[in-house]
């Protein structure tokens, strides 16, 4: 009898994580194969035989949808036609994010460039830009952002401040830089889990990416299936020497600094201006995210 419970109570849990998981990729119209359910599963430890049995019965129960290999928490043809045509997009938006990306290998100060947004899950829409993550090294992230601003403006890609979406399509966003020792995200959510676990890695220094997922171990609570094929020992954390102090480098981080603070102004709507952290985001997109997952979790 307490073991019947047991496997009721476990294919309920299941049941309710792969739902949750659904329902979050809903809000964004991104349907998910099998293996990425499995991946992303909220607050579940399952094995993806386990995840394929239960989307079977789901989808026999008529609680889930599928379509070829995409389940859909509701049936809607054209989520799988947009997921197909954003991995199209974002095959070309990914080869010029790798384009700029080996540029920016030239600025020393820089340890790690990814990709963020739609396009680190190859969904990117004809109207979105190309988000860039940056970690600099410590001390030098004004200097950086500065030299960053110049390289994307000579390539005429740079993607201004306040710019319309229509006219942004297609062009580079550096909307997160962090120093080596301000990786740990403040904000601790489902949505920002996501975020640091969907990072696209393009190029790295001295295993900067090990580092970021030690800070941010947090985030395998929520998401605690997923995997990395970068590196398999994401617990140890691997320190990162620095150069020597540079007086004359330190003096132009400082005045880096204050020439953008004078030009910036006072930030505006999301944006946040952080010791060794800045948030570049025009609007919090986390915020109506979990609104809505509230919403379509509550109601499943």
């Amino acid at each position: 009898h307490l073991s019947l419970i047991y496997v009721v109570n476990s294919q309920a849990e299941m049941n309710e994580a792969i739902l949750k998981t659904l329902a979050y990729f809903d809000y964004f119209g991104y349907p998910l194969k099998a293996w990425e359910i499995h991946k992303w599963l909220i607050q579940k430890k399952a094995s993806l035989k386990q995840t394929e049995k239960a989307l079977r019965n789901l989808v026999e129960e008529k609680k889930i949808f599928k379509e070829n290999e995409f389940y859909l928490l509701r049936a809607k043809k054209n989520l799988v036609k947009k997921r197909l045509k954003g991995e199209g997009i974002s095959k070309g938006r990914l080869f010029k994010a790798k384009l700029v990306a080996f540029l920016i290998k030239s600025i020393p100060w820089i340890k790690l460039v990814g990709v963020s947004g739609s396009l680190s899950v190859l969904a990117s829409q004809e109207k979105d830009d190309i988000d860039l993550v940056i970690v600099t090294a410590g001390n030098r992230i004004w200097l950086s952002r500065l030299l960053l601003i110049f390289l994307t403006t000579l390539t005429g890609l740079r993607r201004k401040r306040r710019e319309k979406l229509l006219s942004a399509a297609g062009k580079i966003c550096i909307n997160l830089i962090l120093e080596v020792d301000n990786l740990a995200q403040k904000n601790r959510n489902i949505y920002v889990a996501h975020e640091v676990l969907q990072m696209r890695l393009l190029w790295q220094r001295q295993q900067i990416y090990s580092r970021f997922l030690h800070d941010n171990q947090w985030v395998f609570r929520y998401l605690p299936n997923w995997k990395s094929g970068i590196t398999e020992k994401r617990e140890k954390r691997k320190e990162v020497r620095e150069n020597k102090q540079n007086q004359f480098i330190d003096r132009l981080e400082e005045l880096a600094k204050k020439l953008q603070l004078k030009i910036m102004n006072s930030p505006s709507g999301a944006e946040r201006i952080e010791s060794g952290a800045l948030y570049f985001h025009p609007e919090d997109k986390g915020v109506k995210v979990l609104e809505e997952y509230k919403k379509k979790t509550s109601s499943l």
